[in-house]
C-alpha cells in the first residue's frame, strides 16, 4: 500500500478516535437529570415526526423486518386451512 495512503489513513483515524474520545466524555459529564431532558426532547420530535405523516397507516413505526414478517403472514394465511 501507498506509504502517503497509509499516512492519511493513520491521521483520519487519529481524528475519528479524538472525536470519539470528546462525545464519550461529553455524555459521561451530564447529570441524569440533563439526561433525562434529552432523551425526553428526543421522543417528543420523535413523535412530532410520526404527527406530521400525512397517511395514518405512515404513523405507525415499522422496521424492515417487520414488514417482512407482514408478508409473509399475508402470504401463508392463504395456505392455512381454516377451522
Amino acid at each position: 500500500m501507498d506509504p502517503e495512503l497509509k499516512a492519511k489513513i493513520r491521521q483520519w483515524k487519529a481524528g475519528m478516535e479524538a472525536g470519539n474520545r470528546f462525545v464519550l466524555d461529553e455524555k459521561r459529564r451530564r447529570t441524569p437529570a440533563e439526561r433525562w431532558l434529552m432523551l425526553e426532547a428526543f421522543l417528543g420530535d420523535h413523535a412530532q415526526f410520526g404527527i406530521q405523516k400525512e397517511k395514518p397507516a405512515d404513523r405507525v413505526h415499522k422496521t424492515p423486518y417487520c414488514e417482512v414478517q407482514e408478508r409473509l403472514l399475508a402470504r401463508s394465511s392463504g395456505r392455512l386451512p381454516s377451522n
